[in-house]
């Protein structure tokens, strides 16, 4: 059994499509967990219209109050008890196969390792609000290397979207209660898996990411605008990504599966917070808290 996620707010304009591309999916073992986050337009009608069509498909959490998004998410892996988790924007389109290639591509990467922390994520096509093709592979269109999913990589910059991940219970458990300071859900899932298990990328595209003006966490490209706008809010990003270290060492801090070396890793980045301009920088550079472009790069060190 998959548990979906799947938090709305004021998602009447695109999320009949995105419901039925989940519902169509060739992979039928799943339920859709839905938290609305106090919407004003017709979604919460919507969400009652397809709960009511397709009995025991979906669980919806009342939404008494406006959530920010990780909120949401977080109270919706709280409800959670499946074997699998994947997480659903509600503007998204999903391919028919999304889920079974993605179950496909855990088990090549985890055959036996129903017990550890593990996560696999996949690629996307980028699309306009009307589906038009703006790019063919996110990875590509945000300048990612899916390689690089080690813990230190990933306190500095997370390149796994929520909307293509599928993990396991395990993980689900080790990430659980999402900490305030986390920056998104899906970064907080995503450093508990490096942290604590495996990752895996999936090359194959299996969602059609609907890029427009009302996304909450748009795909961003590296284009010279996008870094004129990261570098003028690049401190206060760096300084939550310190505090969220921190939140991370104090969660995971009791864990036995968290080895020497990661903790030291955590410990590391979250020290940085104290440490004076020059100090902080070699701590970066010595332990490759680094993104992956020398342009990217040069920014951090500007703002950190």
């Amino acid at each position: 059994m998959i548990d979906i996620l799947l938090a709305t707010y004021n998602s009447q304009e695109f999320l009949r499509e995105q419901l039925d591309s989940i519902l169509n999916q060739n992979h039928s073992d799943f339920r859709i967990i839905i938290g609305d986050g106090g919407s004003r337009d017709g979604t919460p009608e919507l969400l009652s219209e397809y709960a009511g069509h397709h009995p025991g498909r979906f669980q919806i959490l009342p939404g008494e109050r406006r959530y920010r998004s990780a909120e949401n998410f977080a109270r919706l892996l709280a409800a959670s008890d499946a074997d699998f988790v994947m997480f659903s924007d509600h503007d998204d389109i999903w391919k028919p196969d999304k889920i079974a290639v993605s179950l496909e591509c855990f088990h090549r990467n985890f055959p036996e390792n129903s017990d550890t922390p593990a996560l696999i994520f996949t690629d996307e096509t980028i699309v306009d609000r009307n589906l038009r093709v703006i790019c063919d592979s996110s990875m590509r269109f945000q300048n990612f290397d899916p390689g690089r999913t080690e813990l230190a990589q990933l306190l500095t910059q997370n390149i796994i979207g929520g909307n293509t991940m599928l993990f396991n219970r395990a993980l689900r458990e080790a990430a659980l209660p999402i900490a305030p300071e986390a920056l998104m859900h899906d970064c907080w899932v995503a450093l508990c898996a490096a942290a604590l298990g495996g990752i895996a990328f999936c090359p194959e595209r299996t969602v059609l990411y609907r890029q427009h003006g009302g996304n909450v966490m748009g795909a961003a490209s590296a284009s010279p605008r996008a870094m004129l706008r990261k570098l003028r809010d690049g401190r206060q990003a760096f300084l939550a990504g310190v505090r969220q270290a921190r939140a991370l060492l104090e969660h995971l801090g009791r864990d036995p599966r968290l080895s020497a070396e990661n903790r030291a890793v955590i410990a590391a980045y979250a020290a940085m917070e104290h440490q004076g301009f020059f100090a902080r920088r070699r701590t970066a550079l010595s332990r490759r808290f680094l993104k992956n472009t020398w342009r990217r790069n040069l920014l951090l060190l500007a703002t950190m």
